[in-house]
């Protein structure tokens, strides 16, 4: 989640349910100077950082310092279950912090004893395997559970890219058959270029519990992971160790981004079409249909008029015509809709289509983000709203 403003004042929220906010300042100018980052959550492993990784739950957002750079600017942040990776923009290298107990954190560790320690400082990943074709540059990443992925560009032409993961390979999600469980060094996907035009690349990645999505420069979609509940949008719903190309999208749209939650993934055309596929027992996918599918292996189309989209554990934030919207599980708030069903019942309460959250009818959405089981919203007057789970300092 990017923040275009340097004025920040946190609102946590537990509920919605009653607020009604105002914020009609139009959007700012591109920030184009150093960032900062902050985090909070839980800590137990170091995935903040070092300069509190005695800390097993920071409450309050508190700066992370990352690169030895004195104007640092980052330009992507991935989360995995107890792990972090970070894309510093000015050098295209990646650093790493967290669990490194399934190999994940991809530093090239060789031993057995050595993989299941925990860094609890920021380390740059290293290529340890065919370096020539590693040049610290990295366009994306994408974290799992136990999985990290980057998407490096060749060292011989910046056009030409390769993706490497590292981490588990329990069920195919590093996209190389030759890894039996786990690897500690990134190895490159186990893919035959045939697939590809001449002159196309990989461009972007995404991450879900244990499977993988890449897009093409000529918005191609391809999957690997784990396909039991429909993740890799293929018509035989199991698990493949190599990439597999998306066919299955309407022949006149064309994908520019993928998002992935547990079990599930939602994509966004270039005609403002929002598509969704995986697992849907919580009405992930939004279709308004309740959850008697629980789940569909086929991208199916939600909404129409999306400009953006965050994809949480099991639900979906989404800008629609203009207005912030929510869809998926919102038991514990994070949809930022009130609950209609009685208490006995409120566990498995779900928003089963795309509606507005009427707390942010007036306020004009700078970004926002939809973790676990919460969410996160920056407005243009560079307020930050947190709802959902307050536990283990999930809303700062």
């Amino acid at each position: 989640m990017k923040f275009a403003t340097t004025t920040i004042v946190a609102v946590l929220l537990v509920t919605l349910a009653a607020a009604q906010f105002t914020c009609q300042t139009a959007a700012p100018a591109a920030y184009t100077g150093t960032t900062q980052m902050l985090g909070w959550g839980t800590n137990w492993n170091g995935q903040l950082g070092p300069q509190r990784n005695t800390d097993p739950i920071i409450s309050t957002p508190s700066l992370m310092y990352v690169s030895s750079s004195k104007t640092p600017r980052y330009s992507k942040v991935a989360g995995g279950l107890q792990h972090t990776l970070v894309i510093e923009e000015s050098s295209g290298k990646v650093f790493v912090a967290g669990d490194g107990s399934s190999a994940q954190l991809g530093g090239g560790i060789a031993s057995v004893k050595d993989k299941v320690e925990t860094f609890s400082t920021w380390e740059q990943v290293l290529i340890t395997k065919q370096p020539e074709k590693f040049t610290g540059k990295v366009i994306d990443i994408a974290a799992g559970w136990y999985t990290s992925c980057v998407v490096a560009q060749d060292k011989s032409d910046a056009t030409k890219t390769t993706i490497f993961c590292a981490g588990r390979n329990n069920r195919g999600q590093l996209g190389n058959s030759s890894v039996k469980t786990q690897i500690s060094y990134p190895v490159p996907l186990e893919f035959d270029n045939s697939q590809l035009a001449a002159g196309e690349h990989f461009v972007k990645i995404a991450a879900g519990v244990d499977h993988m999505v890449a897009v093409t420069s000529l918005n191609n979609v391809f999957t690997w992971g784990a396909g039991d509940e429909g993740e890799l949008a293929q018509s035989v719903n199991s698990d493949s160790k190599v990439p597999v190309k998306v066919t299955a999208f309407p022949p006149a749209e064309t994908i520019t981004e993928v998002q992935c939650g547990f079990r599930f993934c939602v994509a966004l055309s270039d005609s403002n079409t929002l598509f969704g596929w995986g697992k849907n027992d919580a009405n992930q996918l939004g279709l308004g249909t309740g959850d008697s599918q629980e789940f569909i292996n086929t991208p199916t189309q939600i909404a129409t008029g999306v400009t953006s989209f965050s994809v949480g554990g099991a639900h979906t934030l989404a800008i629609i015509n203009g207005a912030l919207h929510a869809f998926g599980s919102g038991t514990m708030g994070q949809t930022g809709h009130a609950k209609t069903i009685s208490a006995a019942m409120q566990e498995e309460w779900t928003v089963s289509k795309p509606t507005a959250i009427p707390a942010f009818k007036d306020v004009k959405v700078a970004s926002f983000g939809a973790g676990m089981k919460h969410s996160v919203v920056l407005d243009n007057c560079g307020t930050v709203y947190t709802f959902g789970a307050e536990a283990l300092g999930a809303l700062g």
